[in-house]
């Protein structure tokens, strides 16, 4: 039974900002050849719009209640009158709808006619006509429409050409099935290949094909082999030796990262854009004064010249020799005696040197994309952020190689009374709901060497008013002396009464 109404209204209308999605399908079928059977002739079905008489295919809009794919089916039998199979996405394109002037969403589906029915319920009002494709995409009268029958035709041809590779590759045996078909084979195989199919034995049984993976010598699949024979082509002794000590290294997670992308060689400089692209400029985006290569970015340049040279240690560049990304990250993790500055461990130098690299990226970046850049600034960032990285590190677990930086000898200030007196307690907490979490807290504090102190909330309004704005207006926000400017009035009128009250 088939319903003969068709869906009205756009109450349940489904929507993605503010665009009305619609769902259309491509009816195709192959048409019967003279001798009673199917060609391979493509026909498809197009019906004539409502309100004039231009020709395209069945769209309508995608509710709620359903699936893209039953939109797709419940369209083509509502104004075609066809019942199917409903394909592969063909894909999605944004359109400018002719009676509404507003952006809409299309997705089209290729439908595989099973039956065609004689009473639909869109009968009265439309016309179907079965026609190639050639003359549809010439009667189509939207674009998006005839975008979305190219993909379909070049679909089914793709998939033709596919079956026509199968029966070949059934025909190398001789129709008596007593030997290779050698005239075949001498017209598909390349040179060389035809000898050694003719020495193998010829089955006169027929077998199932089975696919064997020839990447290991025990002849059987896994991830880990497959993801290895996949970057084979760009792997060497050299980079697995580098690779193997940037993971090993105590340095921080993205740190790692970041010295495994210049390894790798991904790291997006302009010289590398313009290689693969042919657009854009070659220059460096601080200087402009050379090629914006990853080694001229890391090692030349005067921007990280003038960082390294800033930092406390006054680390000279110029004098280092690495002739290449490669040597230069393993100079990083594996300095010399000459590189180490001012009296820094090897695990110190490392950890600077990447984190130089790092941030060398990120100024570059905000200078390629926002054209704003204070040395000083940097510089004191980067040097703040050094100060982090190099705190002691705490081991998790002997002989593991993981290592996190940490900061000791903290003292928060809290103006919550009672909490302060909750962990400086020596007795069990009494509470059960913050049982688990109090003994946490006093673990963690007592094992890194923090310590909780009240501090009257009268002391503090900078902090008070910050934390107040933030809960208010559920936002984060946090105070250093980088981000001051970007804090709202109310939180800069509290850290100028502070600060006035200070200098009386």
């Amino acid at each position: 039974m088939v319903c003969l109404v068709s869906r009205t209204g756009r109450e349940s209308q489904r929507y993605n900002m503010g665009r009305r999605q619609v769902v259309g399908c491509i009816p195709y079928r192959y048409k019967n050849g003279d001798d009673g059977g199917i060609s391979n002739e493509l026909e498809v079905l197009v019906i004539s719009s409502q309100k004039g008489h231009g020709l395209m295919f069945p769209k309508g809009g995608w509710e709620l209640d359903e699936s893209v794919e039953e939109a797709a089916s419940r369209e083509s039998l509502e104004e075609a009158g066809v019942v199917g199979n409903v394909e592969c996405e063909l894909g999605k394109w944004s359109f400018i709808s002719k009676s509404h002037g507003t952006y809409y969403e299309g997705y089209m589906f290729p439908l595989f006619v099973k039956e065609q029915l004689e009473l639909w319920p869109e009968k009265n009002v439309r016309r179907r006509i079965w026609m190639t494709a050639e003359a549809a995409r010439e009667v189509c009268q939207h674009w998006w429409m005839k975008e979305a029958l190219d993909i379909l035709v070049e679909r089914i041809t793709s998939m033709r050409q596919h079956n026509k590779q199968d029966v070949v590759a059934c025909s190398i045996r001789l129709r008596d099935e007593t030997d290779w078909n050698q005239p075949l084979l001498n017209e598909i195989c390349e040179e060389g290949l035809v000898e050694k199919v003719l020495q193998m034995d010829f089955p006169h049984e027929r077998i199932a094909d089975k696919l064997l993976w020839t990447g290991n010598e025990r002849i059987i699949f896994s991830v880990k082999d497959c993801y290895l024979k996949g970057i084979s082509v760009r792997l060497n002794e050299e980079k697995n030796l580098i690779w193997d000590a940037i993971w090993k290294s105590k340095i921080h997670e993205r740190l790692k990262m970041h010295l495994w992308r210049m390894t790798a060689n991904v790291i997006l400089t302009r010289e590398l854009i313009w290689q693969q692209t042919k657009w854009g400029e070659k220059g460096c985006a601080y200087c402009d004064s050379e090629v914006e290569t990853g080694l001229y970015l890391f090692k030349e340049c005067s921007l990280v010249r003038c960082i390294a040279f800033g930092s406390v240690w006054g680390c000279k560049l110029d004098k280092w020799d690495s002739g290449s990304m490669m040597q230069l990250v393993e100079d990083c993790l594996n300095p010399s005696t000459i590189m180490l500055e001012a009296g820094l461990t090897k695990n110190e130098l490392t950890t600077f040197l990447a984190l130089l690299f790092y941030k060398v990226w990120k100024f570059r970046n905000e200078i390629q994309f926002t054209g704003s850049f204070k040395m000083e600034v940097e510089i004191r960032e980067f040097l703040v952020a050094m100060e982090e990285f190099k705190g002691k590190m705490d081991k998790r677990g002997e002989g593991s190689s993981n290592a996190t930086f940490i900061w000791r000898n903290i003292v928060f200030e809290v103006d919550a009374k009672n909490v302060v007196e909750d962990v400086q307690a020596d007795s069990e907490p009494t509470s059960w709901k913050m049982f688990e979490s109090l003994v946490t807290i006093r673990r963690r504090i007592s094992h890194v060497g923090w310590k909780l102190e009240w501090s009257p909330r009268e002391t503090n309004m900078a902090a008070d008013s910050l934390a107040r704005f933030s809960l208010s207006n559920n936002v984060s926000l946090s105070l250093d002396e980088f981000s001051i400017e970007e804090l709202p009035f109310v939180v800069l009128d509290k850290i100028l009464v502070e600060h006035c009250s200070s200098a009386l």
